[in-house]
């Protein structure tokens, strides 16, 4: 099941994305996740099954018309696991930031 996080899931969803070695940013913390939860309730979802197809779902009941997901070039098993959910994998781009 996909859901909105609550301000009780952040020190988890921290952990996953530790354990998962995503490579968390300067802005992957407690207070980052608060602040983005205070502003938008529902920006942040968590899935209690994995299944990705109820996040596209949930995502796509909000209007949301293109989803992404950013993977470390390097994780193969990341890479993997999106090619094979069916997501098509775009190398022509680069990711640009600012914070």
């Amino acid at each position: 099941m996909i859901r909105v996080a609550q301000a009780d899931d952040i020190e988890d969803v921290l952990s996953l994305w530790d354990l998962a070695e995503v490579h968390p940013g300067h802005t992957d913390t407690v207070a980052s996740l608060q602040r983005l939860l205070r502003h938008d309730p529902e920006a942040l979802l968590v899935a209690d099954d994995g299944v990705v197809a109820a996040a596209e779902r949930r995502l796509s009941d909000v209007g949301a018309v293109r989803i992404q997901a950013t993977v470390v070039e390097q994780d193969a098993p990341a890479a993997g696991f999106w090619r094979a959910s069916g997501w098509r994998e775009r190398t022509v781009q680069r990711r640009f930031t600012r914070g």
